[in-house]
C-alpha cells in the first residue's frame, strides 16, 4: 500500500513538473512525458506479477471466483484508461459515459456472484 501511495504521489509531482516543461519546452516535455508513462508502466506490471503470485498461492480458495475478479478488474482498467482518454481530450461527457458503463459491465459480470449469494442468503433463512 505505501508503494502505491509513494508512486502515485512521485507520478502527480512528475506530472505538474512535465506540465511546466511542455510551457517552455514542448519537445522535452513530450519526452519526459513517455518517460514517465514507461517508468509508471514498470510499476504496472510488478504489480501484476506480485498479483499473479498471490493468485497462484491462494488458487484452491478462489479459484471458483478467479474469473469474475480477473474480468471485472480488466474492465475496470480499461474503461477507466479509456474515460481519461475521454476526459484528457475535451470530452468529459463520452468520458463519464464510458466509467458508467465499466461500472455496468462490471456488474454484468458479477450477476452469477450475486446469484449465487441471494441464493445462499435464502437457504439460510429458509432453514431458520
Amino acid at each position: 500500500m505505501n508503494g502505491v501511495v509513494a508512486v502515485c504521489a512521485a507520478a502527480a509531482v512528475l506530472a505538474l513538473i512535465v506540465s511546466v516543461i511542455k510551457r517552455t519546452e514542448a519537445g522535452v516535455g513530450g519526452v519526459l512525458s513517455v518517460l514517465i508513462s514507461v517508468w509508471l508502466l514498470y510499476f504496472i506490471i510488478q504489480g501484476i506479477i506480485y498479483l499473479k503470485n498471490g493468485i497462484a498461492l491462494s488458487e484452491k480458495y478462489v479459484s471458483g471466483y478467479l474469473p469474475f475478479i480477473l474480468k471485472s478488474a480488466g474492465i475496470g482498467f480499461i474503461s477507466q484508461t479509456a474515460a481519461d482518454i475521454c476526459r484528457d481530450s475535451g470530452e468529459a461527457s463520452a468520458g463519464n459515459k464510458i466509467a458508467t458503463a465499466g461500472k455496468l459491465g462490471i456488474l454484468t459480470v458479477c450477476l452469477p456472484l450475486i446469484k449465487q449469494l441471494l441464493d445462499t442468503a435464502i437457504g439460510y433463512i429458509n432453514q431458520g
